[in-house]
């Protein structure tokens, strides 16, 4: 797999300064498209937030980042592309509000609210309103 360099997604996290709905959407889209990609060639990536790790899905757990990896890739449930898609959820919400969906003390208190808890919605935090299809 190619190699590119450029900075890192996490730099732009920042309560401080939450992304634009526009560039959160510029770079999601940036990143389904190579997800997409490589999940045709059969690859999953498990950590779109950290360094690049490929592993089977026997091997997968305790694999990724748990404050934005899905469920499943650190409770040894059947894991898949879907934990990719989990994750960009996660990058898009803490682009947008500056933090991640679920934070906690520890990782396993992370794990935990992921499990017991709905993620919040970024709407209900009054950061964003809703793009409506039609609406301007």
């Amino acid at each position: 797999m190619e190699r590119v360099r450029g900075g890192v997604l996490a730099a732009h996290v920042s309560p401080e300064r939450p992304m634009s709905i526009e560039d959160t959407l510029r770079i999601g889209e940036e990143v389904s498209a190579a997800l997409c990609a490589a999940h045709e060639a059969g690859v999953v990536h498990y950590d779109i937030t950290n360094t690049f790790t490929v592993a089977s899905s026997s091997l997968l757990s305790p694999a990724g980042t748990v404050q934005y990896g899905a469920p499943e890739q650190f409770t040894g449930a059947a894991a898949d592309h879907r934990c990719d898609l989990y994750a960009l959820g996660g990058v898009l919400f803490a682009l947008l509000t500056g933090h991640p969906p679920f934070t906690d003390t520890n990782a396993y208190a992370v794990l935990l609210r992921k499990i017991e808890e709905d993620a919040p919605a970024v709407d209900r935090l009054g950061l964003v309103r809703p793009i409506m299809c039609g609406a301007r």
